[in-house]
């Protein structure tokens, strides 16, 4: 559930989340109930923005202001309401959009979520994405409740490049590597694939800009561009 309250244009004004420009995906998680265990916390990835107040209370700008990075927080697992305040330069940075949408969701234990507040068209569109948990693979199981049609591995063999759809998770392998992972939706045909994590050093990173493929599912192929690729054998 989340509420939209306002954005406004106007000339080179600099809110306190706009200036901040702290934090990184590498720095060390700030933990926000030090009583509460780990195994009953939930971890929030806050990017370029800022939670303002967590459950009614106005948060710290060090802690929880990603600016134009990321800043990692350890929640107790539940229910919270967020006040989220986002901001974006245009017109060659003199002019700042900027808004605040408030969003209410249930954080479970172990999980970890990704908050996005980027202003598009006008409007702040806020997003608390539970994201896939690396620890377990993405395995198809067509058999499935919430299998999609094109459940399964699908290759493209020009540019020795695989696909792996399973629930609503996907996997990309590029000559046999991992490369991308993330989630993605279907709807009237087309899949939006969002890439959560590159593959790097060895392991799994958070993407820095979370790209986003739309493909084209026919029935029997999926399209991205001019790629095409067909389900495996």
């Amino acid at each position: 559930m989340k509420k939209n309250f306002f954005v406004v244009g106007m000339a080179v004004m600099l809110l306190t989340f706009a200036v901040v420009f702290v934090g990184c995906s590498s720095s060390a998680p700030f933990v926000y109930d030090t009583t509460v265990p780990p195994e009953q916390s939930s971890t929030l990835i806050i990017r370029e923005c800022q939670v303002y107040k967590f459950n009614g209370t106005t948060m710290s700008v060090k802690n929880w202001s990603a600016g134009v990075g990321e800043k990692t927080v350890i929640i107790p697992a539940g229910t919270h309401t967020l006040e989220v305040w986002s901001s974006e330069s245009s017109g060659g940075g003199t002019k700042l959009e900027y808004g605040k949408v408030e969003m209410t969701h249930t954080f479970l234990a172990g999980r970890t979520y990704l908050l996005t507040a980027p202003i598009e068209g006008g409007s702040i569109k806020g997003s608390i994405t539970n994201m896939p948990t690396l620890t377990n693979a993405v395995v198809p199981n067509p058999e499935s409740p919430d299998a999609t049609p094109f459940e399964g591995v699908w290759v493209n063999t020009d540019q020795k490049q695989e696909w792996v759809f399973a629930n609503n998770e996907f996997l990309v392998k590029q000559n046999g590597a991992d490369i991308y992972r993330g989630m993605f939706t279907y709807k009237e045909n087309i899949v939006a694939a969002r890439v959560y994590y590159m593959y790097a050093f060895g392991k799994w990173i958070t993407s820095r800009v979370s790209p986003r493929y739309d493909l084209t599912y026919d029935g029997t192929t999926l399209k991205i561009g001019d790629t095409i690729l067909k389900k495996a054998e």
